[in-house]
């Protein structure tokens, strides 16, 4: 996909301040901390890509037929990700574990809609030859 950047200039007044006579009289407000954050832990930052078991893969899958697909994940950020859900518009995806059979997947879906899954991840570092995805 490509990039869509959106600028809005903000008016937001702060409080009134009543510290003075003058600053009442005035109606002198102060800064507002309204949309003012600040990051002071480090972040997990995840990329996600769904390709083709194979490399080849048709786009459309009929109600029934078996598709294979690889969801890769990778963690961009600073600190390990952990309880991941991922929403998806079509329900009740089952997830097959690596080197095991169809039969064997496993529907991790949470609630009654089949649409949000809870993602079986397994911790795979570089050191342990194995790249982060």
């Amino acid at each position: 996909f490509n990039e869509l950047w959106v600028y809005h200039p903000f008016h937001v007044v702060g409080p009134l301040l009543q510290n003075t006579r003058m600053n009442r009289a005035n109606r002198a407000r102060g800064e507002s901390y309204l949309l003012k954050s600040k990051i002071e832990h480090d972040m997990p930052s995840l990329t996600v890509d769904i390709v083709p078991h194979g490399g080849k893969g048709d786009a459309t899958v009929l109600q029934g037929q078996i598709s294979s697909w690889t969801l890769r994940i990778s963690n961009l950020g600073t600190a390990p990700a952990s309880n991941v859900t991922l929403k998806t518009n079509a329900p009740w995806m089952n997830i097959a574990q690596t080197n095991r059979k169809e039969t064997r997947a496993t529907s991790h879906c949470i609630g009654p809609s089949g649409t949000l899954m809870r993602l079986p991840l397994e911790k795979k570092t570089a050191e342990d030859g194995i790249d982060n995805d």
